[in-house]
Order: structure tokens, then C-alpha cells, then sequence
């Protein structure tokens, strides 16, 4: 496979732990069918997660006839930090090896055009064991997507310390999404959050390249603010997490056509979750930013 044809790669993370990444991958897959993109050149991946439940993005990547990989080769159960540092499980090497590995296998799938990499928690997961989010993406060589918290400085600042990690391992954080954000609220409304943070790094992104221009070299990418997400609701009225809930002492459940299949619940989570990140986030920009970074890496 050419490089020209290489399917693109993209790292979701989040800015904090529960910020709703999988409640993206999910928008971000539907965008794509929408978009023109079919299944087959799709995939979906966690290398390394501390969860093997099945999740609904599983379920609806199994219905829509999208390849999935939800259990990776790195699995955070209790007891694996200590075991990993104790010199158990190989090097941090071997566990990156097995993360290539997997993550190259629906890679080199004939006609695959994009994988999403799905992250866990906030971009320093996984560094005690040589496999946080930053050190994933650059094994990777590819770009992340962060998903920030609600708010206004929070949110911004957040963001800028996500964005600052990933660029000591010389990764490029394309920008983010923000997401869960309440629709009334006393303090930072959504209107307010949608406003100031997209203001901050419209700002920012100037300065950036006003310094570049002055013969300083450019030391990141613009940060693309993608869209703001209001907490999603379910019929009842009560927040949806879009399925991704799980928790960590969660016992193991292989993936079966029959934990897979779609209930008329499942049904209506995704549709409403799909719809509502797609009325809200620029999806077509995220995709021309994805394709931007692998056409100036192809040069």
C-alpha cells in the first residue's frame, strides 16, 4: 500500500477521564458514512483500555458492518500497573510493538481509509506503562482529537495542558470538541462556553502564526475548535453517557454475535447520539484537517 493510499489514522482523547470520547468515535463514524464513506473503509480501535464490557459503539460498528477491535492488546485490569513496574508483561517497547501491531492490521485492510483510535481517560493514561496516549499517537504517527470538558477557562486551560503534553512527544493536536456542556446554567451558559472558547483560540492561533511569520518557526499546528456538544439527554430526560459507561472491575466478556446484537434501546441511543454530534460539530473540518496533516506528511 502506497503511502498516498494509506488509510489515515486519528487518536481521540480526552482532557480529563469521562469526557465522552467513545460518544464521539460514535458521531465521528456516523459523520463519515454520511460523508461518503462506506463501511468497509472504516475501523474502529481501543489498544488499551481498563473496560472489556461491551459497549454500544460496538454494537452499532457490528450492525453497520464497520471492523471493530473495542478489547485491544492492552488491557489495565487491576493489580497491572504494580505488575508492569515490578517487570512483569515485557517492556514498554513490546507493549507499543503489540499496539503497532494492532492497530496496522486494519490499516493495511485493502481499501481502509480511515481507523479511529480510541484513547483512554486523559492523555497521561497509561505512562507508568510506557503506553500513555501521547506515546500511542506517536508510535502511531498520527494526529490526536481532543474532547474538552464544558466551561469557559476551564475548558481553555484544560485544553492548552492537553495540547502542551502531547507536543513533548511531538505529537499535533488538531483541535476539539467539546463536549457534555449543559444548556442552562447560572454560570458559563453553553452560549458563553461556545463563545469565548472558540474567541480565546481564534486569538491564540493568530498570535501563533503572526510569531511564525516573524521568522520564528512554526512550534504547532492551528487549534481547530470543532464544535460544542450539549449534555445529551435519553427519553426520560436524564444524561446519557452514549453507552460508554463502564466500570473498571468490569468482568471480561468476549464480544458474541449475541452481546452484539442491537436492542430497539441501543437503536435509539445511537440515533440520537449520532444526530446530535453531527448537529454540532464540523465534521467536514475535522476530516479536511485529518486529510491535511497527511497530505503536508506525505511531502
Amino acid at each position: 500500500m502506497s503511502a498516498s493510499t494509506k488509510a489515515q489514522v486519528l487518536v481521540i482523547c480526552g482532557d480529563e477521564s469521562g469526557v465522552g470520547k467513545t460518544s464521539v468515535c460514535l458521531g465521528l463514524l456516523c459523520a463519515a458514512l454520511q460523508a461518503g464513506y462506506t463501511p468497509e473503509e472504516l475501523a474502529y480501535i481501543k489498544p488499551c483500555t481498563q473496560c472489556e464490557d461491551v459497549q454500544l459503539l460496538w454494537k452499532w460498528c457490528e450492525s453497520e458492518g464497520i471492523q471493530h477491535e473495542g478489547i485491544g492488546p492492552i488491557l489495565y485490569r487491576p493489580g497491572y500497573t504494580q505488575e508492569v513496574i515490578d517487570g512483569k508483561h515485557g517492556s514498554a517497547e513490546d507493549r507499543l510493538v503489540k499496539i503497532q501491531t494492532a492497530v496496522d492490521a486494519l490499516v493495511s485492510t485493502p481499501g481502509r481509509r480511515l481507523v479511529i483510535v480510541d484513547g483512554v481517560g486523559y492523555p497521561a493514561v497509561g505512562s507508568c506503562t510506557g503506553t500513555s496516549n501521547a506515546q500511542m499517537a506517536r508510535r502511531l504517527g498520527a494526529p490526536v482529537l481532543l474532547v474538552g470538558r464544558p466551561g469557559v477557562g476551564n475548558a481553555i486551560d484544560s485544553s492548552v495542558m492537553a495540547r502542551e503534553y502531547f507536543a513533548q512527544f511531538s505529537v499535533p493536536v488538531l483541535g476539539a470538541i467539546f463536549n457534555k456542556i449543559p444548556r442552562k446554567v447560572s454560570y458559563h451558559t453553553y452560549e458563553k462556553c461556545k463563545e469565548y472558547v472558540t474567541k480565546f483560540f481564534a486569538a491564540d492561533n493568530a498570535a501563533a502564526a503572526a510569531a511564525t511569520g516573524a521568522g520564528v518557526p512554526p512550534a504547532r499546528t492551528p487549534f481547530g475548535v470543532y464544535g460544542f456538544v450539549p449534555i445529551i439527554k435519553d427519553k426520560d430526560g436524564n444524561e446519557d453517557d452514549g453507552g460508554g459507561a463502564c466500570a473498571i472491575s468490569c468482568a471480561l466478556r468476549k464480544p458474541s454475535k449475541v452481546s452484539l446484537a442491537m436492542t430497539e434501546e441501543d437503536i435509539e441511543r445511537a440515533v440520537r447520539t449520532c444526530q446530535t454530534m453531527i448537529d454540532h460539530v464540523d465534521f467536514t473540518r475535522v476530516f479536511a484537517d485529518v486529510g491535511a496533516f497527511y497530505g503536508a506528511k506525505a511531502e
